[in-house]
């Protein structure tokens, strides 16, 4: 075809099918070579960079969430950001469970509310957890809510994941985060029309041996802002390539730096005998190498310097964070 329909044209030309009888006249003749079917009713595909930001947003809050959860539950939580789909909002409600938490989250800068759920057997494992327990899922017999002390253990979990998913938009475009609401039948769900179309990110969460998912549904239509702000973010690369343009911002991004001066194992009774001016031997000497990590991964080694009494680190070797573990590995060998 000598010219695509746009996705604008598309809805007039959807919604003028359902309004006005079109005459078709049997005589006419088509010549088939030139007609292209289309699907009026196939599933809408995101643009591969609004994909990419999505991707790196919700990337960005697994590795943020993943930390708070651990801390919060004291236990070694895993996720893995699953592939995402493209669902109308009917076939979405159509596949979930009778019963699970969902938030109705509204994001400013997206202009609109998204869908922020917790599988049932998430949520009651993570309130037994919360409440001492193993985190086995608590079997019940006709299950159709949560308890008021149920529902006030789950909240706090969702305060921290509503934090860390701010963060993680606030690396691509400034928002705040609010809690509209919470249900449990996702068939009473009314905060979006049947027909609308969602992208929806599945999170698979592991605790021990419960693995579960979180998933997160976000209407195609919120997700202007972000296609906008990419739409600005290119013009004003002034010609650059997208993957120039996507460097420069990493250039901006702030990393935590760390120095490990050494490292040692001490008993849980050791630890709490421990006061105020007690002295640490970290069997390492004033002139070995010290470790720099940026973001936890060792990336440089080098010596404790002095200058004009100032503190710092001469750099003496360079290297990643896998060629470290791999000399490290030989050496223990």
């Amino acid at each position: 075809m000598s010219k695509i329909l746009t996705e604008q044209e598309i809805d007039v030309l959807r919604q003028s099918l359902g309004e006005v009888k079109l005459d078709i006249k049997a005589d006419r003749e088509i010549d088939s070579k030139n007609v292209e079917p289309y699907d009026f009713i196939a599933k809408k595909h995101l643009p591969p960079k609004l994909l990419t930001v999505l991707t790196m947003i919700f990337h960005r809050f697994t590795l943020n969430f993943r930390g708070s959860l651990s801390l919060k539950l004291r236990k070694v939580v895993r996720m893995e950001l699953l592939d995402n789909e493209s669902l109308t909002f009917g076939d979405f409600v159509d596949v979930l469970p009778s019963i699970c938490w969902i938030n109705i989250l509204n994001i400013d800068a997206l202009n609109g509310s998204c869908l922020f759920l917790l599988e049932s057997d998430l949520a009651l494992s993570l309130i037994d957890l919360l409440c001492g327990g193993p985190g086995v899922r608590i079997k019940r017999k006709n299950f159709t809510s949560f308890a008021l002390l149920e529902q006030s253990l789950i909240k706090k979990v969702v305060e921290l994941a509503i934090g860390d998913l701010k963060d993680a938009f606030n690396s691509i475009i400034n928002t705040e985060i609010q809690l509209q609401g919470i249900e449990f039948n996702p068939q009473l769900l009314t905060v979006f029309s049947p027909d609308e179309f969602m992208i929806v990110i599945s999170i698979k969460v592991s605790i021990e041996e419960m693995s579960s998912n979180m998933i997160f549904a976000l209407p195609y239509n919120s997700l202007r802002p972000l296609k906008e702000l990419l739409d600005k973010t290119k013009r004003r690369a002034s010609g650059k390539s997208w993957a120039d343009d996507i460097i420069q911002d990493l250039m901006d991004v702030e990393v935590e730096v760390t120095v490990e001066l050494g490292s040692l194992d001490v008993r849980v009774d050791e630890l709490l005998e421990l006061k105020e001016g007690d002295m640490l031997d970290i069997n390492k000497n004033i002139s070995d190498k010290i470790l720099l990590k940026i973001e936890g991964i060792p990336c440089f080694e080098g010596h404790p310097v002095e200058i004009k009494g100032n503190k710092g680190i001469r750099i003496s070797n360079i290297f990643g964070g896998e060629e470290y573990e791999s000399g490290n590995s030989k050496g223990e060998d």
